[in-house]
């Protein structure tokens, strides 16, 4: 394997059960899941850091079961990285083949603040949220701020895509973000959400 890049291993950092951590000026690559996971984890800060080039995702951030005992990942800050897949193939319009999403809240991510990013080419969308177990914290009440989305060299992207059962994806803000150059709209489903002075163009 020795010169071999991109996504061998299924990530490059894994934060699980993970407390007051800091993770500045870091680059996180490769990775057949995803470059950075975050699961179960409370009050991260990942800063000024590179993730997600030749990787199948950028971060995901979400919860699982321990003992018998659900656990949500809160309060995780994501400022100031750059989220660049790498992709650049163009297979024709609408041809959503290469990678996954920049950023994914799924199912029990709370209280999350992902501001000043920029996420580039990433073919699913760049930041997607999804909130769909019954049981457990949904994807709710996280801040999504400042953030620059584009996808010029690739056939397919999302800026944003929101999806959730009833109370399972909520009460989250949306706030002066930009969206540039994607092939497909963004949508928002879930309920309370609130989107207000974004730019969205060139779709």
């Amino acid at each position: 394997r020795e010169g071999i890049t991109g996504s061998i291993s299924a990530f490059s950092m894994l934060a699980i059960g993970s407390k007051h951590l800091v993770f500045d000026g870091l680059e996180f690559e490769g990775g057949s899941v995803s470059s950075a996971v975050i699961i179960s984890s409370d009050s991260l800060v990942v800063r000024n850091c590179k993730i997600g080039r030749y990787a199948n995702a950028g971060m995901f951030i979400t919860g699982d079961d321990f003992d018998g005992e659900f656990f949500i990942s809160s309060y995780i800050e994501v400022t100031e990285n750059s989220f660049d897949s790498g992709f650049e193939l163009f297979h024709g319009p609408g041809a959503a083949r290469g990678c996954a999403d920049g950023l994914f809240l799924l199912s029990s991510a709370e209280n999350c603040t992902i501001s000043g990013n920029t996420f580039r080419n990433w073919a699913d969308s760049g930041i997607g949220m999804f909130g769909n177990i019954s049981n457990v914290g949904g994807t709710n009440n996280n801040l999504i701020e400042n953030n620059y989305i584009s996808a010029p060299d690739i056939p397919f992207s999302r800026g944003v895509s929101i999806d959730g059962a009833e109370g399972r994806c909520a009460f989250n803000r949306f706030v002066r973000n930009t969206i540039d150059s994607t092939r497909a709209a963004s949508y928002a489903n879930g309920n309370n959400n609130v989107f207000e002075h974004n730019i969205i163009r060139t779709v």
